[in-house]
């Protein structure tokens, strides 16, 4: 089975490959929430129809991927897709009230480039 990656764009977005999309079941989500863990260095993510969710960006559908343009994410955090750019293993993991969240580390990149 092919590892579920995450890949952090430059101008500030994140693509999920198709293993992710069939791992995390999130075929038919619209939708995602987006946080930042400063202490473990970790950007998480929960899938939703919910549009009006805080904190929601619009998922774009690809063939067999999803795509997330969110440069206002990065900004706010001060984070620089440029130097995070390239390919990240994304794990499940239990958040609290939250529940699972999809989570990278930013510290575990595996990969610069921005191949998907």
């Amino acid at each position: 089975m092919v590892t579920p990656y995450v890949t952090i764009l430059p101008q500030g977005g994140f693509i999920f490959n198709s293993s992710f999309v069939r791992k995390a079941n999130v075929e038919d989500a619209t939708h995602v929430v987006l946080g930042y863990s400063e202490v473990s260095g970790a950007v998480g993510f929960k899938f939703t129809e919910d549009a009006k969710a805080p904190g929601v960006y619009k998922l774009s559908k690809g063939v067999s991927n999803r795509q997330v343009g969110c440069k206002p994410f990065f900004t706010y955090r001060a984070l620089d897709p440029e130097k995070l750019r390239g390919r990240y293993v994304a794990v499940k993991r239990k958040a609290g009230k939250i529940g699972a969240v999809w989570v990278i580390y930013l510290d575990e990149k595996i990969e610069s480039s921005i191949q998907t």
